[in-house]
């Protein structure tokens, strides 16, 4: 859980974090796995399955940056005068 919130909260404070969560997402999916074949011993699904699902929104939100940067690059080799506003100094 701790590594969603890292992910989700850093992520939006700077781009970095971000990529601990596909992780988060792996950790809390086996959290989740071995709770569950535990026949009840292990506790702490609600917080597994709580960094599980933190780790998947940290996941698309880090396809969808990383989609922003490819298409921002792509568009500056491509398009001529992309970043130019127009103005004269």
């Amino acid at each position: 859980m701790v590594l969603g919130i890292i992910g989700i909260a850093g992520g939006l404070a700077c781009f970095l974090p971000l990529f601990v969560a596909p992780y988060a997402w792996i950790m809390g999916a086996h959290a989740v796995r071995d709770i569950d074949a535990s026949g009840g011993q292990l506790g702490g699904r609600g917080e597994a399955n709580t960094g599980k699902i933190l780790g998947i929104v940290g996941t698309v939100f880090l396809a969808l940056a990383l989609v922003a940067v490819v298409a921002l690059i792509v568009l500056s080799l491509t398009v001529d005068d992309f970043w130019d506003d127009g103005s004269t100094y």
